[in-house]
């Protein structure tokens, strides 16, 4: 996700498929930020950049000075910059379900951005990971059939709340972290009845040998509409079934101006599971 939100800017621009001479404005840099607190005891990281234009192909440009703090649970949680962007908690903490947390950045002009507050839902365990194959005649050799395979995952959705999932998969320890691997999922449609997940993971390719693990997040409303605009965003640019371009409005913005502020801060509760393709 991360290389995406840095171009959301893009999407704003993009205004439809009509063939015609535009005058590319030049806009100021916004300030992108991308980052989750999680339920898990750990160092806590969240990174700011800036946007920039469409063509740029560089490295963005990183916040070095801001002051970045996480206030919930009647606590403050104060964050330290390290390097490219990134900022770390002072120290190991963790969200606590039913607790409100928001992120709060100070900019070296006194700008103070702020995200909405985001009360953090316990995600349900992964009970069991499995998987099945098909075939398929090679792309490279069609005298060669090859043995497809991906995950099935199970787990109990609580009937008595609405749950927005964010499925999060590795091949070999490595996060497919592309758009199209992004597996979105919200229980109206089963909500308690439906525990085993398959059809969402058959664009799915690993091999025998490789190791499968995922992790299961509980978000918010919020963050899973903006994360799924984010994704038909991305993956569909350019296609017969391209999506309408739309602003991505995520849930930051300034105290004391009203500048635009990209990306999104959120909470989330997280479970793991991982399974070894023996046979």
């Amino acid at each position: 996700m991360k290389k995406q939100l840095l171009h959301i800017v893009l999407l704003l621009i993009v205004i439809g498929c009509k063939t015609q001479a535009v005058d590319v404005i030049s806009i100021e840099p916004s300030v992108v930020v991308e980052g989750w607190l999680t339920d898990v005891d750990t160092i806590q990281s969240l990174r700011l950049t800036y946007s920039q234009e469409f063509d740029n192909q560089s490295n963005p440009s990183t916040l070095s000075n801001a002051t970045v703090s996480v206030i919930g649970n009647n606590q403050t949680y104060s964050f330290n910059y390290q390097t490219n962007g990134w900022y770390h908690s002072d120290t190991k903490f963790k969200g606590f379900p039913g607790n409100l947390y928001f992120l709060r950045i100070e900019l070296s002009d006194g700008s103070i951005i702020e995200s909405t507050r985001e009360s953090l839902r316990s995600a349900p365990a992964i009970d069991s990971i499995n998987y099945t194959f098909y075939t398929r005649q090679s792309i490279l050799d069609p005298n060669v059939i090859e043995t497809i395979y991906y995950p099935i995952a199970e787990i109990n959705d609580n009937p008595n709340q609405v749950n927005h999932y964010w499925w999060r998969l590795y091949k070999n320890d490595s996060l497919l972290y592309q758009p199209e691997y992004m597996v979105l999922i919200s229980d109206r449609f089963f909500n308690g009845n439906t525990t085993i997940f398959e059809s969402e993971f058959t664009g799915f390719e690993f091999s025998r040998g490789d190791s499968i693990g995922m992790e299961l997040l509980e978000i918010s409303t919020d963050a899973f509409n903006f994360l799924s605009l984010l994704k038909s965003q991305t993956t569909t640019i350019g296609t017969v079934s391209s999506v309408t371009p739309a602003p991505i409005n995520g849930n930051l913005s300034y105290v004391n101006k009203s500048n635009n502020v990209l990306g999104y801060w959120g909470v989330v509760s997280l479970k793991k599971r991982g399974i070894k393709i023996s046979q």
